[in-house]
């Protein structure tokens, strides 16, 4: 066992829980700067249909996780959760149009189409959110 000297006495601390008050003390030292959102644009794109398919599924669980944290949050700071939920919420949806999740939040089919990729953001965003035009063609053209 280690040894802690302490106000004069000599107190045995168990070398364990040293090494994890430093493991802890350490992790805290170095954060992660960026915010979620900025996390999920940093992510890179999936390849291939598999790929696809395991992230769109994963946005959408995220996306459902994030509204139970909006729904459950109360007291005093109750209005921060549910902004920061709807901001990552943004986030998700914006990553799930750039990879083509559209179909995978819709029951309504894809309709092959010749617009711009922005605006088949935007028109993916409005189906799929209570966002309005401006709101999507911010998320979209971030």
């Amino acid at each position: 066992m280690g040894h802690l000297v302490t106000g004069g006495g000599l107190r045995k601390v168990g070398l364990g829980a040293v090494l994890v008050s430093m493991l802890a003390a350490s992790g805290c030292a170095h954060g992660n700067d960026q915010s979620y959102v900025e996390q999920l644009s940093a992510m890179p794109m999936p390849v291939g249909e598999a790929q696809v398919r395991s992230e769109c599924g994963r946005i959408r669980s995220e996306i459902a996780r994030m509204q139970s944290i909006s729904a459950s949050a109360t007291g005093q700071f109750a209005l921060v959760f549910q902004a920061m939920a709807r901001n990552n919420i943004a986030g998700l949806e914006s990553r799930a149009a750039n990879i083509g999740c559209a179909s995978a939040f819709s029951s309504q089919p894809v309709p092959a189409s010749s617009a711009s990729p922005i605006q088949q953001c935007v028109a993916a965003c409005k189906a799929n959110t209570s966002r309005t035009s401006e709101q999507c063609f911010d998320s979209c053209n971030h």
